[in-house]
């Protein structure tokens, strides 16, 4: 399922991507466990292994989708370590909407406040935007390195003003 994410920033800063991989290319451990099943156990086998993998997890998928989370989250660690160090203090907002069908968008925001006298900005960042995420069902490798691009750009093309230099995230499933 593709995303969409938008930044802007202080110093006339802009950065936007659409139809980015939600993480989903994780699938293929699933499908290949699928293809397994199809060929030792005939189609009776596949349907079997398919009908347990919609009550349980397939561990494959569950070990790389873990896997993709954590370097995710280390390329963001990464991103807004190297954001405060390079910028200073800087305000980062983070706005996240899951668009559903049936009911209601749920939508979340959090905004955090990253200095460099704080010992781990990238720990306090986590703690305000980990809960957006989740609620939204973005904590996926893919929103994470699209996050982390988008800082990494900021840091590289973002002016820093005179007053509290500012990012703005803007994610939509």
């Amino acid at each position: 399922m593709p995303f969409r994410i938008f930044a802007a920033g202080t110093g006339n800063f802009h950065f936007s991507r659409t139809n980015l991989d939600f993480g989903d290319v994780y699938d293929t451990a699933s499908a290949m466990s699928q293809m397994q099943d199809l060929a030792t156990g005939g189609v009776g086998g596949w349907a079997q292994g398919r009908g347990t993998d919609q009550v349980t997890p397939n561990p494959q998928q569950s070990a790389l989708d873990a896997m993709g989370r954590i370097i995710g989250t280390h390329l963001l660690r990464d991103s807004v370590t190297l954001m405060v160090a390079q910028m200073g203090s800087v305000e980062v907002s983070v706005y996240a909407r899951q668009t559903r069908t049936l009911w209601v968008d749920n939508t979340q925001f959090a905004r955090v406040f990253l200095a460099t006298d704080d010992d781990v900005p990238a720990g306090t960042f986590f703690r305000r935007v980990n809960p957006v995420l989740t609620e939204t069902e973005m904590n996926t490798f893919g929103v994470l390195a699209a996050m982390a691009h988008a800082i990494t750009q900021f840091t590289i093309d973002g002016r820093a003003s005179n007053g509290v230099t500012m990012l703005n995230i803007q994610l939509f499933r």
